[in-house]
């Protein structure tokens, strides 16, 4: 006995790539922010930075482990995967802007933008949605 083959609509499967890159991103980038709280990298001067360094890096680590979450039930087609997948990639565009406006436009900060923008963009796919039980 077999089940039959599903097959899930590339834009599905494209959202569920970027979004699992994007839970990277924010790992990697919050683990960096903790590892320069630290001080045993003398990047940051003001003592003052400590504390908010300490917060955004828990917070992204935190993200991360959402967008995994959400990437992960996105795949198997959950309604509650694909309202999670489109929270988490706003959040990523809200962060990814604020980035922009403190940053400038860095070439990493403006790939971060384009990648969440497209997360968003594929998730509101009517194939997506459809696969997702949401249209």
């Amino acid at each position: 006995w077999s089940l039959p083959v599903q097959t899930r609509p590339i834009a599905l499967a494209v959202a569920t790539v970027l979004l699992t890159v994007i839970g990277a991103a924010f790992a990697l980038g919050g683990a960096l922010l903790l590892v320069l709280a630290t001080g045993r990298i003398p990047f940051l001067d003001s003592l003052d930075a400590f504390g908010p360094a300490v917060m955004v890096g828990v917070g992204s680590i935190v993200l991360a482990w959402f967008a995994w979450l959400a990437a992960g039930s996105l795949w198997r087609r959950r309604a509650r995967g694909w309202t999670a997948s489109l929270v988490v990639a706003i959040v990523g565009v809200a962060a990814a802007l604020t980035a922009v406006a403190n940053a400038g436009a860095q070439s990493l900060v403006v790939v971060g933008l384009l990648l969440t923008a497209l997360t968003v963009a594929f998730l509101l796919v009517p194939s997506t949605r459809r696969a997702a039980g949401i249209a």
